[in-house]
């Protein structure tokens, strides 16, 4: 499998039995890389027995260290970085058959600012969301999507229709407390 576009390896030298390798992350993410107050570089640098250096103003990031050390510190670097990334794109279910229904709901409920709803042209199901990072990322998904996503929902639809019971509302906050 290879490497996402936003790591790439590029020059490695040996100084004193040790090596300096020159990592490339974004630059957009070494905010995630290093931390609150460094904290999640430190723990990455002490994990993986490296020295991890974040060059500002570039996509560089210097690890030095041992061979077997400087490859952990690459894979703990991306592992970090996907977990810590907010999601950038949704895979959603247009559901335009219910336009009526949302429009006869939402005029029944008059205790609620109508600018609160969804329009009912944009309801749909939220069936995934994913953190894509760059042009090549959203292209790579786009286009495994238009080969495999119809074989992959057939497969588990196996011909039946779609059914959807809704069990509850969610709150799309992540302090369920700010909302009124």
């Amino acid at each position: 499998m290879s490497k996402p576009p936003i790591f790439r390896d590029s020059v490695n030298k040996k100084i004193n039995e040790r090596l300096t390798d020159s990592y490339t992350v974004d630059q957009r993410l070494h905010g995630l890389l290093i931390g609150k107050k460094g904290r999640r570089l430190k723990k990455l640098t002490e994990e993986t027995g490296t020295r991890i250096h974040v060059e500002r103003g570039t996509d560089q990031v210097m690890i030095y260290g041992e061979r077997e050390n400087i490859e952990q510190a690459k894979i703990a670097i991306e592992k970090a970085l996907r977990q810590k990334q907010r999601p950038t794109h949704f895979l959603s279910l247009p559901i335009p058959s219910v336009h009526h229904q949302l429009e006869a709901f939402y005029s029944k409920i008059d205790s609620v600012d109508p600018a609160a709803f969804i329009l009912p042209a944009n309801f749909h199901i939220t069936l995934g969301v994913m953190s894509l990072v760059d042009q090549t990322e959203v292209e790579r998904a786009v286009r495994y999507l238009k080969e495999e996503g119809s074989k992959v929902v057939n497969d588990k639809l196996k011909g039946r229709p779609l059914d959807v019971k809704l069990e509850r509302l969610g709150v799309m906050q992540s302090n369920p407390g700010l909302v009124e």
